[in-house]
């Protein structure tokens, strides 16, 4: 039998054109030691790094031979996918890499998972909006502060005709968590766990250890709300998140149909 494996895909943190004095400079691994312990007591092992370093074109990437990769294995990204970055002219864009790897995690994301994901904005396909609990319903399209925070800029509900601003007087920003049991036949899974920006990744990544673990062994997909409170000048730990009001907007579990309505019930 086949080892479980977990790697860790990792994007650049720089804008530098040429990252190679610089390959040490990667998004996220702390987000993904957090997660990682919760998937050790699953069995998993750590398999290794994969560097996404950036392309500037599909004709520059490097190749990239995914045989290696198994159905055993599970590849882990704790980087928003920067899917539409491009498309939407963000400012200060996750640079792609263009290889086959990256195309391969992008067409199991979209459009099954996500119908648009930039810094700046977050679309969810019909078929997931359509299962959002009712009080979330306007939410199926959220656009994001990306100067300051990550929170609420407007939002509104599937192919919606009006935007909602969001309150003056609260931060809210949207997580993400999306697994996928195989990105093609015979293929590897892929866990994705992801804020819109760095600070709200890692804690996320910490809650989904700390006080949400089921909810890694549960569903395939959670969209949850978490209402920021204003951070330490110098935190020594991430405790902080420990305060943070977290409420699922929308859990599908592995036993269920992305197509089929779900219950209303949020999880407890």
């Amino acid at each position: 039998m086949s080892p479980k494996r977990i790697f860790r895909i990792a994007y650049h943190s720089s804008q530098r054109s040429d990252p190679r004095f610089r390959i040490h400079q990667l998004r996220d691994g702390d987000a993904f030691a957090q997660l990682s312990t919760v998937l050790y007591s699953r069995g998993y092992e750590y398999g290794g790094l994969l560097l996404n370093l950036p392309s500037e074109s599909r004709e520059q990437a490097p190749h990239v031979d995914v045989s290696f990769l198994t159905s055993s294995d599970l590849v882990v990204l704790n980087t928003r996918p920067p899917i539409d970055d491009k498309r939407a002219y963000n400012r200060h864009p996750v640079r792609r890499s263009y290889t086959k790897l990256e195309d391969l995690i992008f067409d199991a994301l979209k459009p099954k998972y996500l119908k648009w994901c930039a810094r700046s904005q977050i679309i969810l396909p019909e078929a997931i909006a359509g299962q959002l609990y009712s009080a979330f319903r306007e939410k199926a399209d959220i656009q994001f502060h990306s100067s300051h925070d990550s929170s609420y800029l407007r939002y509104r509900a599937y192919n919606g005709n009006f935007w909602q601003k969001a309150p003056a007087d609260e931060k809210r920003t949207a997580v993400y968590l999306i697994q996928i049991p195989a990105m093609w036949p015979g293929g590897p899974g892929l866990l994705a766990a992801f804020g819109m920006a760095g600070t709200e990744t890692l804690a996320w990544n910490y809650l989904l250890r700390t006080r949400f673990r089921e909810w890694v062994d549960s569903y395939q997909f959670v969209m949850a709300e978490v209402l920021l409170s204003e951070l330490p000048d110098r935190p020594i730990d991430l405790s902080f998140a420990d305060y943070w009001k977290v409420t699922p907007m929308l859990c599908i579990p592995f036993s269920q149909s992305i197509s089929k309505e779900s219950s209303d019930n949020s999880p407890q």
